[in-house]
């Protein structure tokens, strides 16, 4: 359990929406269905992550279409989700475009009109129609800024892709660290 109620996300997957009217919606499915509900100001992110969405996505024009999750069928060229990462400690940004055949050309006109900054590392995630329900799939690609981000658990530096697995609770990861150090010290002494 979170010791926070709020603002402690340093990790978020977000589903990136465009309706058929031209309306933009980044933040999560509603559940048990594919409607995206728009968490701009999401309460449970630390508030630099929604910064940055900000920052993307309400920068104008965007150099490419949405993903719109209620058509059934596959959609090309046409970003579907964005996985944001933020380091508190190193004030850094990873993002992995998760997309549909968006050129590299038009991420990074978008990245560089949005001003996003040089502490950030931005990968493109290719999702083909036979994988059009993963968030992820093995295509990554390195696209913009820096190849890694700096990351610190307990007092320790660590060199992260956007894309690899750490609890999304920033208040937890040194409670969980120490937890474990202690169960593995705990069981060689036994």
């Amino acid at each position: 359990l979170s010791p926070k109620l709020g603002q402690y996300r340093f990790s978020s997957k977000l589903c990136t929406h465009q309706s058929n009217h031209g309306e933009i919606a980044i933040g999560l499915y509603k559940k048990d269905t594919k409607v995206v509900l728009d968490i701009a100001n999401c309460q449970v992110h630390l508030p630099a992550i929604n910064r940055l969405v900000q920052k993307l996505f309400r920068a104008k024009p965007l150099h490419f279409d949405l993903y719109n999750h209620q058509k059934k069928t596959f959609q090309n060229k046409c970003l579907k989700f964005i996985t944001v990462r933020y380091s508190p400690h190193f004030d850094e940004y990873g993002v992995v475009l998760s997309h549909s055949g968006i050129s590299k050309n038009a991420f990074t006109d978008w990245l560089v009109s949005a001003r996003v900054g040089k502490k950030i590392s931005v990968y493109e995630n290719l999702l083909t129609s036979d994988a059009s329900n993963m968030i992820l799939s093995n295509k990554t690609e390195h696209l913009y800024g820096e190849k890694y981000i700096k990351f610190q658990i307990q007092g320790t530096e660590f060199q992260l892709h956007p894309a690899t697995f750490t609890q999304a609770n920033a208040d937890l990861v040194d409670s969980f660290t120490q937890y474990i150090t202690c169960l593995l010290y705990t069981s060689d002494a036994a």
